[in-house]
Order: C-alpha cells, then structure tokens, then sequence
C-alpha cells in the first residue's frame, strides 16, 4: 500500500463528488439529474447506453462508497504502481464495464424466464410491464423477480474493484 497514486486518488475524488452532491443537495432537479446514472435494465424507459460508465461513480449508502473506496486505494494502488496509470486505468474501466454488462445479462436471462412465466399464466405483456413500479412488493415471487429486474438500477464501482482483487 502506502502514498496515493494519481489514478486512484482521482477516482475516489469524482466517486465521492457524485455521492456527495445528491446526498447534500437534495433539490428535485438534482436528483432527477442523477437518476440518469444508475445501470437500468435495458428495456426500462431510464435506460441509457452512457450506464455502464457512469454507474460505476454512483453508490447506494455511505459504507458502499467507504468499502469500495478502501479497497480501490487498498488492492488498486500496488496495481497502479506496477501497471502504471494507462493501463490501469484501462484495466479498471474494462472490469467495470465486464461486470455492467454481465449484470445485465444475468438480469435479462432471470427476467425473460419470469416475463415468460407471467405470459404463460394467462398476463398480457401491457399488463405486466404496468405493474412494474420500483415501490411496490409483490407477493407473487415471479411477479417480483420481473419488478426487481426491470425497476431497481445497478449502481456501484463494485464490478471494477472485484476486477482488482482478482489481479
């Protein structure tokens, strides 16, 4: 471990001001502004293809941005200085959009079984996709499983820090 090194320290810099801002500014236009940056599932309205970067730089609670950030300047600063800031950077950017893009795939097999459940069941896909709505709970677990997958985001440099522990 020891001294920050510049990539790192940069990183955490740009996490900790995308937490922050909402956290601290807690206007309406704020926060619509950073509901565009969470991983949505690719046939949810919210959906845009600049995600799967910017997901990486929004966390969920504060002791997900204190772990993700400790363990990038932890496992990723030994890393850095053998690497060297390019491919690094490189290195970090390409686990996090591995790790988007697996998400979403798991989440779009788990959610075409469900969809496929539902339809099979006798609900139109008008119906289906009506009923999806981030605040409700539903007691029908395939109903939920398709609710889950369509409406809650990914959101977190996890992905990316997951690549840095493997190497």
């Amino acid at each position: 471990m020891g001294r920050i090194t510049e990539a790192i320290k940069h990183l955490i810099i740009i996490n900790v001001i995308f937490f922050a801002i909402p956290e601290m500014m807690k206007t309406e236009v704020i926060q619509s502004l950073f509901n565009y940056f969470p991983l949505y599932f690719p046939k949810n309205d919210s959906f845009g293809i600049w995600q799967y970067v910017s997901h990486m730089f929004m966390h969920g609670s504060f002791m997900h941005i204190a772990f993700n950030m400790y363990a990038l300047w932890a496992f990723g600063t030994p890393l850095e200085q053998m690497w060297g800031k390019n491919k690094f950077m490189f290195f970090y950017f390409s686990a996090g959009l591995g790790a988007g893009i697996i998400y979403t795939l798991v989440n779009y097999y788990q959610f075409n079984n469900a969809f496929e459940q539902l339809i099979n069941s006798g609900m139109s896909s008008e119906k289906i996709l009506s009923l999806m709505n981030p605040n409700l709970v539903y007691e029908n677990q395939v109903l939920q499983t398709v609710n889950s997958t369509f409406s809650y985001p990914a959101v977190g440099a996890s992905g990316a820090v997951y690549g840095i522990l493997v190497a």
